[in-house]
């Protein structure tokens, strides 16, 4: 190995390096944003409430007066229990839509985006001259398209040439 290789070598790993450290102080940063909020679960249309913090600590039980001289220790614990799994799913929730990772960019397409009007079978009438000039040749099999067959431009070598959009 020269010593331009390892200069290569070293270099790409240097990058890969302080990509791993940008990332890695990035996700810690996320990491204690979650931690310092503080998520709300709720039953009976508020009546019992469950506060946690982003770490799934407890921090508060809060049930309406009226909820306990209305329901027996049974129901009253019963909204306590979907309170606490209705803030934990919040909690969840918040947590994956900080460290789902953005969706990637498109990438462009490789095939030309062309109007089915742009081949001689779509745009010359049939039995014209111009589409008895331009037979699909045997070498070209056509190709499915929303509008009807497509045959490739190389199987007319009479036609005129086939401009593509831009894309």
């Amino acid at each position: 190995m020269d010593s331009i290789d390892v200069d290569r070598l070293r270099s790409g790993l240097d990058t890969l390096l302080q990509q791993v450290h940008t990332d890695t102080t990035r996700i810690v940063a996320l990491q204690e944003d979650l931690w310092r909020r503080e998520i709300t679960g709720y039953a009976a249309d508020g009546a019992v409430t469950v506060r946690l913090s982003g770490t799934g600590t407890f921090l508060d039980v809060t049930i309406d007066p009226d909820t306990l001289r209305r329901y027996d220790a049974f129901t009253v614990g019963q909204l306590v229990l979907t309170a606490i799994n209705d803030a934990l799913t919040r909690l969840q929730s918040a947590t994956q839509s900080v460290f789902t990772p953005p969706p990637a960019p498109p990438t462009p397409s490789t095939t030309p985006a062309y109007p089915p009007t742009s081949y001689p079978p779509t745009s010359y009438p049939p039995g014209s001259a111009s589409a008895a000039s331009c037979p699909p040749g045997p070498a070209y099999p056509a190709v499915s398209h929303p509008a009807g067959p497509v045959y490739p431009a190389a199987s007319y070598p009479a036609c005129p040439p086939v401009s593509y959009p831009a894309a």
